[in-house]
């Protein structure tokens, strides 16, 4: 994957695409490697560590942040979901998510790390 931007983002199909699906697939799945009817560019978010985000916005509490969930967040669905209900309706979880908390990118005087690939957008 290459760090783009929605504005930048190459959306033509490349060989390559295709080929990294043709290997998974012959490897994995022959029995789906057949004739391709059509591929498609999508984008896709991570946070620098690659784990999502789950906390209370700082300077409004009453604004849960939930993000960075692309590639692999389906799988925590349920969890998150119950974590999200909990920081709506009682402000805080019972669930362990203190190692997804903004916090994790704090700076040393108090605010966010931002950088040119805190969140990058992938091809």
């Amino acid at each position: 994957t290459e760090p783009t931007d929605a504005e930048t983002l190459d959306r033509d199909p490349r060989p390559t695409d295709e080929a990294a699906v043709r290997w998974f697939l012959r490897n994995h799945m022959p029995a789906a490697d057949g004739p391709l009817l059509s591929m498609r560019i999508c984008m896709y978010t991570n946070t620098p560590d690659h784990d999502f985000i789950i906390d209370r916005h700082p300077g409004h509490p009453n604004v849960t942040i939930a993000c960075g969930f692309s590639g692999h967040g389906f799988k925590c669905a349920s969890a998150i979901g119950e974590a999200l209900a909990e920081l709506a309706t009682v402000g805080r979880t019972t669930l362990a998510m203190d190692f997804l908390s903004l916090k994790r990118f704090a700076t040393a005087n108090g605010g966010v790390a931002v950088r040119k690939d805190a969140a990058q957008t992938h091809r």
